[in-house]
């Protein structure tokens, strides 16, 4: 029952788990890592640590090797030499061909980056740039790129944070027969695609949520002027114009997240599947496509846009704000 005793227990596994590893990587011709920053739950920075190899059945074998703590520094240097004593045991110099990460500079620029030292010791360690970290870029830096998409997220995600806020909101969210609103990740797009589906899935159930909210005599001032607010946003052409038009778009992006993520992936068919992501995103760019979601909001809103649309319309003239978007 000594909890020095559990520990001792603890570790004794661990370095026999370690042990296993690294013998696998010993046998192995070559392997590769990823690592990545991360916090744990009293938001202490971790360096993230995974190997990848092939055993002697031909197999890929991914094994998590540990969090390591970067407290001490989270600059180039600092990171490089934790990864060099942590690594050392694993002859990494030598069987290193393969080091991923993400597009932060610290661990990918070619001149004085994390890749360009360990790349330095350890010649055969080509840099790869997540995949789905690459996609997640894509999207995330093309919306930031019109103020209409910034504000149209920023206030998505201010959906799941009011209900977040309180057990009493949610109880009448889930009174409204709606699914519980993800949490916003900004590092993670596909948490913005859930929030996306969600809110337009739910679209009427949130409408009288609020609603039911405003009624309501026993909320408090606060609660009763966000309902408010986010009744207007609801109601609002652009807002759900653009809530539509990102559910289409992240019906297939998702997919492609999935693919790219999978721990065995066949490489002509994800080669195929980014190819039809673009043709699809192509054939959403006609203005064919934003018709049918054009009438689709102008049905679900009281816009005085509802009329049939002309090339002089803000949102039906090309190119519109959400067709640089797309």
């Amino acid at each position: 029952m000594s909890h020095t005793t559990q520990n001792d227990l603890i570790s004794a596994l661990a370095a026999t788990v370690y042990d296993q590893i690294r013998d696998a990587i010993q046998d192995a011709p070559f392997f590769g890592w990823q690592v990545d920053e991360t916090t744990d739950i009293s938001c202490r920075a971790q360096l993230s640590v995974i190997v990848c190899y092939v055993d002697s059945a031909g197999k890929i074998q991914e094994r998590f090797i540990g969090f390591f703590d970067v407290l001490g520094g989270r600059d180039v240097q600092s990171v490089f030499e934790i990864l060099n004593e942590n690594m050392q045991g694993y002859n990494f110099k030598d069987k290193l061909v393969a080091q991923t990460y993400d597009g932060a500079a610290v661990m990918a620029s070619d001149l004085n980056g994390l890749q360009a030292k360990v790349k330095a010791i350890a010649p055969s360690a080509m840099f790869v740039h997540c995949y789905a970290h690459r996609l997640n870029l894509v999207l995330s830096q093309g919306a930031k790129c019109l103020p209409e998409c910034r504000i149209f997220f920023a206030s998505l995600s201010g959906f799941a944070t009011f209900f977040s806020k309180s057990t009493k909101r949610t109880s009448f969210l889930e009174s409204a027969g709606c699914s519980r609103l993800p949490r916003n990740a900004p590092t993670r797009w596909n948490f913005t695609s859930r929030i996306v589906s969600t809110v337009a899935n739910n679209y009427d159930g949130l409408l009288q949520t609020f609603e039911n909210i405003i009624a309501d005599k026993t909320m408090d001032d606060d609660t009763l002027e966000c309902a408010k607010g986010f009744v207007r946003k609801l109601e609002d052409f652009e807002f759900v114009f653009m809530l539509y038009t990102y559910e289409q778009i992240f019906s297939e992006t998702d997919v492609v997240f999935d693919i790219v993520q999978q721990r065995e992936m066949d490489v002509l068919y994800c080669k195929n599947r980014i190819e039809s992501l673009l043709a699809f995103v192509k054939e959403k760019r006609s203005e064919g496509a934003f018709k049918a979601i054009y009438a689709k909001t102008a049905d679900l809103t009281s816009d005085p846009r509802d009329e049939p649309m002309s090339p002089s319309d803000p949102i039906a003239g090309s190119p519109s704000a959400i067709q640089k978007a797309v």
